[in-house]
């Protein structure tokens, strides 16, 4: 005997079943994507602040090391560094403050820091020395290997003395500078580009209202290094 045709009942039953099957895949392939969305984000996350924490930790470590072995002590090492967030990565007194995004980490020192960071990520080689007067001094082997900053207030202006060092340890020649002025808070205030001459700088640059902290950032042009501190007006 032959079977009934399938009707049109049937056609419709097996068209239902088909798309409760795809769209059950469809959801399983979507479920899968954002477990892995998520679970990338927090590996990338948690990577990029280990990183950040990596560089305030290793300078305040090689920075106490030298303080406990006395002035002049040095010490040379390898450091891995993100691409800084330049305006929330700074040396302040005791302290460094090392940003990228919205990761950040403060490492405190036994001495005062003052030196340079990369402005882009890598890995470097790095010195730390104990210059006497509880300063540290953090280097780059570059081609602007250190700058020695120093600040005044004069009424609005900020007075700023500059020396650039070669990897020498020498005086460079002219180097082309930027010297950016913020406030603690990032706020822009002015910023200026000029040049040295033996190595030195010593210039004034215009502040108008003068806020208690400043983050002052010295560009040493045409390489990758920047050297950013705090000033207390």
């Amino acid at each position: 005997m032959l079977g009934k045709p399938l009707g049109k009942n049937s056609k419709g039953q097996f068209t239902t079943e088909y798309m409760i099957v795809i769209a059950i895949a469809l959801a399983t392939i979507a479920f899968f994507l954002i477990y892995v969305f998520i679970y990338y984000s927090n590996y990338y996350g948690s990577s990029t602040s280990s990183k950040v924490s990596s560089v305030a930790t290793t300078l305040t470590n090689e920075a106490n090391y030298v303080t406990n072995e006395g002035i002049g002590s040095k010490t040379s090492f390898s450091l891995s560094v993100p691409d800084l967030t330049l305006l929330g990565s700074f040396f302040c007194g005791n302290y460094i403050k090392a940003s990228y995004g919205a990761y950040s980490s403060i490492q405190y020192s036994k001495s005062k820091l003052e030196g340079v960071l990369p402005t882009t990520g890598g890995t470097y080689i790095v010195y730390a020395k104990y210059s006497g007067n509880d300063i540290v001094q953090i280097g780059l082997q570059a081609d602007i290997s250190y700058i020695n900053y120093s600040y005044s207030i004069n009424g609005n202006l900020l007075n700023y003395y500059l020396e650039f060092y070669g990897k020498n340890g020498l005086p460079t020649g002219s180097t082309a500078y930027n010297i950016s002025v913020f406030s603690y808070t990032g706020q822009y205030i002015n910023s200026t580009v000029s040049s040295s001459t033996n190595g030195e700088a010593a210039s004034s640059i215009y502040l108008g209202q003068v806020p208690s902290t400043l983050l002052i950032y010295i560009f040493a042009l045409g390489t990758n290094v920047v050297a950013p501190s705090c000033f207390q007006t």
